[in-house]
């Protein structure tokens, strides 16, 4: 790990209760029983870097975040401790009203790292009150991975039956044709994971696909959204 858990700066934190740290207290300790080196150090060779990763399993992090009661204020400070495993039971526990669009695009400035790119747009960005506006806030800023959360966040709102509009499928392919570089693993997954889940719903949208098959960095993924 890179930095000890006792060390890290909360002086960018807004104030709180003052159980908060207390709770905090809490949550290391949980975390340290189920420390897992190896697999942190695997992360950062991965370039996964957080200013601090326990390396905890998922299953471990949703047993431990079920232990947890956290405000969503409390989420929000412990989302911006930029610790692996405090982001990701933020993301788990962030009650859906105050899952806002403009709110959660500013809560993705965080992510970077791959990883955290696909948890967080799992159990969190999915979860946007307007799945619609949070892609396209995302896409029109363009941040390092900003393309990437959208697209893995639209993918999973559909998977929780949450509404999206064909124009915003639309503008996530505009934008990845669009590229002026190669696009990441990343991208293109979380691309794929968006226009799967679309057309399975509404096969009748399939013709926008064309846009990609005509693109030499997407073409192979009609190929593989057709197939699953």
């Amino acid at each position: 790990m890179h930095q000890h858990a006792d060390r890290i700066d909360f002086s960018h934190l807004q104030i709180l209760p003052d159980d908060f740290e207390a709770k905090l207290d809490d949550l290391r300790r949980r975390l340290r029983r189920r420390m897992n080196g190896a697999t942190a150090e695997q992360m950062t060779r991965r370039q996964a870097t957080y200013a601090l990763n326990y390396g905890v399993a998922l299953p471990h992090l949703r047993e431990v975040a079920a232990q947890c009661q956290f405000t969503a204020d409390e989420c929000r400070s412990l989302w911006l401790l930029n610790v692996r495993e405090t982001m990701l039971i933020a993301a788990m526990l962030l009650p859906d009203d105050r899952a806002l669009a403009p709110e959660m695009a500013e809560w993705a400035r965080l992510v970077s790292t791959t990883d955290m790119a696909e948890q967080a747009a799992f159990f969190l960005f999915g979860r946007t009150d307007d799945i619609n506006q949070f892609a396209r806030l995302l896409t029109n800023r363009n941040e390092a991975f900003d393309f990437a959360v959208a697209a893995f966040a639209a993918g999973r709102a559909q998977q929780l039956g949450r509404p999206i509009e064909p124009s915003t499928l639309r503008h996530l392919i505009d934008h990845a044709v669009g590229l002026r570089r190669e696009p990441t693993i990343t991208e293109k997954r979380g691309l794929a994971h968006a226009l799967r889940q679309f057309i399975r719903r509404q096969p009748e949208e399939k013709s926008m696909l064309l846009a990609l098959a005509k693109s030499q960095h997407f073409a192979d993924l009609v190929e593989e959204i057709e197939e699953n």
